[in-house]
């Protein structure tokens, strides 16, 4: 622009400078990577008490639309199996998106006793480990 540089200003063009820099650094924040996020966990309760709690894990996921929902069970082959069918009944009764939530077995736990944990993954997260 005139013999002057944008990025140098009049202190080039005082100078006699008639080529401008070719290399420029900045330097900004990045975001953190989003992280999962337990939202309950529970051991050996009544079935209606289950259903309730996977209720609550069903708002927090419609209030989250980007994020899945994850759940680990933990227990005897027969327990997962059991507390695996309770779960899934439970999302077609209420006419959840199955795709929305994914289960695994973690096998067993370390206090020998059937154990469920509830996470929501945001897009972007990596999923919990059993």
């Amino acid at each position: 622009v005139g013999g002057q540089c944008a990025d140098s200003g009049a202190a080039a063009a005082a100078a006699g400078a008639t080529e401008c820099r070719k290399d420029a650094s900045e330097t900004g924040g990045i975001a953190p990577l989003p992280t999962h996020r337990q939202v309950d966990e529970f051991g050996k309760l009544a079935n209606d008490d289950i259903r309730g709690r996977l209720d609550s894990f069903f708002a927090t996921l419609a209030n989250e639309p980007q994020s899945q929902g994850y759940v680990i069970i933990y227990g005897t082959e027969r327990e997962m199996t059991a507390r695996e069918r309770l779960i899934t009944n439970h999302i077609n009764f209420r006419n959840f998106d199955r795709s929305r939530i994914t289960i695994v077995r973690g096998g067993a736990h370390p206090d020998g006793t059937v154990y469920t944990k509830l996470f929501t993954v945001p897009a972007g997260a990596d999923n919990p480990t059993p």
